[in-house]
Order: C-alpha cells, then sequence, then structure tokens
C-alpha cells in the first residue's frame, strides 16, 4: 500500500504544471537631483575663446563637458551650485573650423552614462565672424501671415551696443504699431546669439514690416500680413 501511495504522489507531481519562474525587472537607472543649462541656448554661435554657461540646479556638484562631433571632449569643469543658480566661465581653446559641439552636465561619477541636460551651440574661429553690428529675424519669415493678439518674433544678435535691441512692427503707412525693448543674452558681446520677444498687433490687420534696430541702426526685417486669426 505504500509502495502505491508513493507511486501516485510521484504521478501527480509530474502531471502538475511547473510553477512560473517571477518577472525580474531590470533596473532603470536614475539620477539625484536636476541640473537645467540656460545659457547659452540651442543654436548660439561662439566667436569668442570662452563662454559662460548658466542655469540653474537641484545637485549640488556636477560636471559639463564640452564635446565634439568626433566624441572628443574640447573642455570641461566641475561646477559646484552654492545655490539654485549656477554660472561658470569655460575657456574652450577650440582655434579650427566652424563645428557643432554639445554641452552636456552630467553628474561627476565618470560610471554614470546619464546625462541632466545638454545644449547644442556652434563654435567658429573669431576671424571667420561678420565684422561689426548684425543680426536676423528668423521666426517670422517674409511673406508669412501672422495674427491674433500677438506675434512671436526670434532671432539672432551680435555686437549689439551694450546687447539692447529694439524691435518694431510697423504699419503699411509706417505707424508703429507695438515695439520692444530687449536685452540679448551676449556676455562677450561678438558671439550670435538668439533671442525672442513678442508683438502685440493692437488690432491692426494689413501688411507690415517687423524690424529689429540697435542704435538706430536697422538690422533686418521682414515683411509679414497680420490677419485677426493666428497664422
Amino acid at each position: 500500500m505504500r509502495h502505491i501511495i508513493l507511486a501516485f504522489l510521484l504521478f501527480a507531481s509530474a502531471c502538475s504544471p511547473a510553477m512560473p519562474l517571477p518577472t525580474m525587472t531590470p533596473a532603470v537607472a536614475t539620477l539625484e537631483g536636476n541640473v537645467d543649462i540656460l545659457y547659452p541656448q540651442d543654436s548660439s554661435v561662439i566667436y569668442s575663446e570662452a563662454l559662460t554657461i548658466s542655469g540653474t540646479a537641484t545637485t549640488a556638484d556636477f560636471a559639463l563637458k564640452m564635446i565634439g562631433p568626433d566624441e572628443k571632449i574640447i573642455a570641461q569643469t566641475t561646477v559646484q551650485a552654492q545655490s539654485s543658480d549656477w554660472k561658470v566661465e569655460l575657456v574652450h581653446g577650440y582655434s579650427g573650423e566652424p563645428i557643432e559641439v554639445n554641452i552636456l552636465a552630467v553628474p561627476i561619477d565618470a560610471a554614470s552614462d546619464l546625462d541632466y541636460d545638454i545644449a547644442t551651440i556652434l563654435i567658429a574661429p573669431l576671424d571667420s565672424r561678420p565684422e561689426g553690428l548684425f543680426g536676423s529675424i528668423t521666426m517670422p519669415s517674409e511673406d508669412d501671415s501672422v495674427g491674433g493678439e500677438a506675434i512671436q518674433v526670434s532671432g539672432t544678435a551680435s555686437g549689439l551696443p551694450e546687447n539692447l535691441l529694439s524691435i518694431a512692427l510697423i504699419s503699411s503707412d509706417s505707424a508703429i504699431i507695438d515695439s520692444r525693448d530687449i536685452t540679448v543674452y551676449n556676455p562677450y558681446g561678438i558671439d550670435d546669439m538668439p533671442w525672442t520677444a513678442e508683438l502685440a498687433t493692437n488690432g491692426y490687420i494689413g501688411t507690415a514690416e517687423i524690424r529689429i534696430t540697435s542704435a538706430e541702426n536697422i538690422i533686418s526685417s521682414v515683411n509679414v500680413t497680420v490677419t485677426a486669426e493666428a497664422g
């Protein structure tokens, strides 16, 4: 009888479905704290031998690396943030052909391959910089339709006296519909830095000109059509 019971138990065990193995969830790497690069903004063109990098952070220490297209480190530094706002000057020493580089905020721990934040800029030698004062309107484009209560305008500028720029929306009969004076972030003055502004339409409908000036010099302008609805 004992042998019969043992055989039955072995048979039942063989016929029972195998217990599923527990599913292992892979560990996801995370970063402690947060770092944001606010300046320089993406698309900045740096002609100076150094650049000022600034932003905000909720972690005390981190590293900044300037990485070229070949993944080579052009320059790097360590930031010890004393408050939520931080700012450092990084001398890059690059003098070759214009190249696009990434500025990475990364943990000091070299074993980590995670980034806090990244900014993509262009570095160019000083002798490739156009002379004097220059700038552009990148949005809106020539002959665009724009409208609504306000128009978003963006562009770049370099060499501005005291980094001041004036932007105006001008009607077809040369009346100023709206204007703004803004300060362009450009610590060394010679770099080509992006800016943004907003111009009110003040109920105007029709053809108009968006014009940027500095020290009474017209830098750039575009012609647009202002409509009742946003373009």
